[in-house]
């Protein structure tokens, strides 16, 4: 998917690979079908849905810092979240992938704000 960015995600002694969804034609074309997904973050966005996704993943909704306001870990396919108001972003990887993060923590996202991608 054109213009489609790669960034790391670091959680203490964890990182994964994420894709940036980053306008409402990314989003709509979807991450779910790409070869190369090992998770994605979604800007902006309050909830998510894992219509058609064939993993269970953890979905971590965040603030403009990249603290985690809402989390659920573990969510199953053909699922859907409820409405996060204070989240300006979403981060989705592999169920496990980020270790034992949970509300409250900081989730690093250098590579994100550095590269002027950050408009939440």
């Amino acid at each position: 998917m054109k213009g489609i960015k790669k960034i790391t995600v670091r959680n203490d002694g964890y990182a994964c690979e994420v894709l940036i969804a980053g306008t409402m034609l990314q989003r709509l074309q979807g991450l779910l079908f790409r070869p190369d997904w090992k998770g994605g973050m979604l800007l902006p966005t309050k909830s998510i849905h894992t219509f058609f996704m064939k993993q269970n993943i953890d979905v971590f909704f965040l603030d403009r810092q990249g603290r985690v306001v809402h989390a659920v870990l573990d969510m199953k396919p053909w699922r859907a979240t409820r409405v996060v108001r204070k989240a300006k972003m979403v981060l989705e990887v592999p169920s496990g992938k980020l270790g034992e993060m949970m509300t409250g923590h900081y989730i690093e996202l250098d590579q994100l704000t550095k590269g002027g991608m950050l408009r939440v």
